[in-house]
């Protein structure tokens, strides 16, 4: 955290070295994350990236009111979104199978969690009242689980 990226890396791959379970990376420079990420650091963030993530999250989850929205928010190389959304009863497809929902393209369920455990999902599984749902999408700026649908 020295506020030169390339110092951050250096010294990142020093503490790899000397077998530190985990390593993680500050850089500023998204030309340094994919530098950083090809030379086997453990994780490697971009404090600018994860103060958007966090903005964007706070905003979308109260677009539509307290409590409305997203739980978790999490962008991927700034082209994959995984957001995890609460499931109520206002969800047209409850107790359906997933391979029956009229998702829109790009969007997957990639996962359920149900009373804390989590669920791999198949075709076959179904969404209850009061999963939470793991959304993997293109898609920009959904911000309910009812917008995943067609």
């Amino acid at each position: 955290m020295t506020g030169i990226d390339e110092e951050n890396v250096i010294i990142s791959l020093y503490a790899k070295q000397q077998n530190l379970s985990k390593v993680i990376t500050s850089v500023d420079r998204h030309s340094m994350l994919d530098m950083a990420n090809k030379l086997g650091l453990d994780t490697v963030l971009c404090p600018r990236d994860v103060i958007a993530n966090t903005i964007i999250k706070f905003v979308r989850s109260h677009k539509r009111g307290v409590g409305a929205g997203i739980n978790s928010f999490y962008k991927i190389h700034n082209e994959v979104e995984v957001l995890e959304f609460n499931v109520d009863e206002s969800f047209p497809y409850l107790n359906a199978c997933l391979k029956d929902l009229p998702l829109k393209r790009n969007v997957l369920i990639g996962g359920i969690i149900r009373d804390g455990e989590f669920i791999l999902p198949s075709g076959d599984s179904s969404v209850k009242e009061g999963d939470k749902v793991l959304v993997v999408t293109s898609m920009q700026l959904l911000t309910q689980l009812n917008e995943t649908l067609n």
